[in-house]
């Protein structure tokens, strides 16, 4: 059965992954919006996906295309700390269903972002790590709201 030709099909992921890694690997100093970012392994899921797609497997719609995780999705070759302290260094022995649709997709997981702790926010207590807006750093990258509103 002929494969449907995609956008993806044309793509080399480790092409795509290994600068969109580096880039993000340097701009991170600046806007701290990940907590776990690993160049290399991006890398070798990127090379496995090549891999696939030379030897004539079929493709998923976001092959090669590189994704960040919440910090509160589980996935087996990252920890999953959901922003606590408790949780620091936990790693999950597999993928929650988000993250393996994902990788059946294609996706190439870079890293895990920053969250508040388990998700929610605490107005009385400020986030771990303060994340700026990429294309204007004096903005919040997105609107605080008070909780409970007034």
């Amino acid at each position: 059965m002929r494969q449907p030709k995609s956008r993806a099909a044309s793509y080399r992921p480790r092409i795509i992954s290994l600068p969109a890694s580096r880039g993000i690997s340097e701009a991170e100093k600046d806007v701290h919006a990940f907590i776990h970012i690993d160049a290399e392994h991006a890398l070798r899921q990127a090379r496995a996906l090549d891999a696939r797609r030379r030897s004539g497997q079929p493709i998923g719609p976001l092959h090669g295309l590189p994704v960040g995780i919440k910090d509160i999705f589980n996935t087996a070759d990252y920890p999953t700390e959901c922003g606590s302290a408790l949780l620091k260094g936990r790693r999950p022995a597999r993928d929650c269903t988000a993250v393996a649709r994902l990788r059946a997709a294609g996706a190439v997981i870079i890293g895990k972002t920053v969250t508040t702790e388990c998700a929610y926010f605490h107005p009385e207590r400020p986030a771990i790590r303060t994340i700026l807006n990429v294309r204007r750093a004096a903005r919040p990258p997105a609107r605080r709201r008070r909780w409970p509103p007034a």
